[in-house]
């Protein structure tokens, strides 16, 4: 299966989907694009707080599996968030769409970001 921009985005993809570089991965290991979430509590998700960890259990396993994302972590945070969670994912769209299902649940206002290895930081500095 090949993404918007023609690259090929199974598990095993020879390229980084975002920046269609090459990307060299450890032997069996799948090449996922990595990603960090910030989260803020709502309204909602702060009067629900005593249930904070419960829903972080449900979303590490079936709820966020079913866009191919992998939950690495989930910390809760003192400062500007509430929370980070370490995620992999196939490629951006899967991520896009794990990201709004959580922000659709109305506990959290999520911000997410991509993550690069400095593997894939060397690939792309090696195109200036």
């Amino acid at each position: 299966m090949k993404d918007t921009f023609g690259v090929s985005t199974g598990l095993f993809a020879p390229r980084c989907s975002v920046w269609n570089i090459p990307v060299i991965p450890k032997k069996g290991v799948p090449i996922m694009a990595s990603y960090v979430l910030l989260l803020q509590f709502t309204d909602q998700g702060i009067r629900g707080v005593k249930d904070t960890t419960k829903r972080a259990s449900a979303l590490s396993g079936e709820a966020v599996g079913k866009f191919g994302v992998k939950v690495s972590e989930i910390l809760w945070t003192l400062g500007q968030y509430d929370g980070i969670l370490l995620a992999d994912a196939p490629n951006d769209e899967a991520m896009t769409a794990c990201s709004l299902s959580i922000a659709r649940l109305g506990n959290v206002k999520v911000q997410t970001l991509r993550a690069f290895r400095a593997s894939e930081v060397d690939a792309i500095l090696t195109k200036l």
